[in-house]
């Protein structure tokens, strides 16, 4: 599927994080993703779509982490219809892996949480008290942004449609 030497680089991290820390959650990342470059994945190009191959390796990480003994979670962005109009990749992610959604302006609508939800995953919430544009102190736009982002996870914690919950809230530094 993809390269054999990369994936074993991935399994051995994972297997040092799983030996080092045993924790409960391993975060695989899968975000901000510059994907399908590689001559090898031009070819997988030619008979899956991006989405169906980036479907795939989300399964691969998830075989792997669920493997040592861990729930895998994930960004959430690159499952959000808006990147993948046909929801191949939602629907292809195992449901008991953990969406961080993450949001980081102060006009922040819920909807990827309803999406999430919806789907049956369990999420957490991620505003950011600062981000790229503002690095040193935080502004009003990232504390309007974590008192918006934490009511509508609490929102959507009381009262989940769906099999889909918000479990909590992580905050982030972007």
């Amino acid at each position: 599927m993809f390269l054999p030497e990369s994936q074993e680089i991935i399994k051995d991290l994972l297997r040092d994080t799983m030996e080092v820390f045993e924790p409960k959650i391993i975060h695989a990342g899968l975000d901000e993703v510059n994907f399908g470059h590689h001559r090898a994945t031009k070819r997988l190009l030619k008979k899956k779509s991006l989405n169906a191959l980036f479907a795939d390796h989300i399964n691969w990480c998830h075989e792997v982490v669920t493997g040592l003994g861990a729930r895998m979670g994930i960004w959430g962005d690159h499952l959000l219809p808006d990147l993948d109009a046909e929801d191949v990749i939602a629907r292809r992610t195992p449901k008991d892996t953990i969406i961080f959604d993450w949001h980081y302006q102060a006009d922040f609508q819920p909807s990827s949480l309803d999406f999430f939800i919806e789907r049956g995953f369990e999420i957490y919430g991620c505003p950011a008290t600062q981000r790229s544009n503002n690095r040193v102190l935080s502004s009003w736009e990232n504390f309007d942004n974590l008192r918006r982002f934490s009511g509508y996870a609490l929102e959507r914690r009381k009262v989940a449609r769906g099999t889909g919950r918000v479990t909590g809230r992580v905050n982030t530094v972007w």
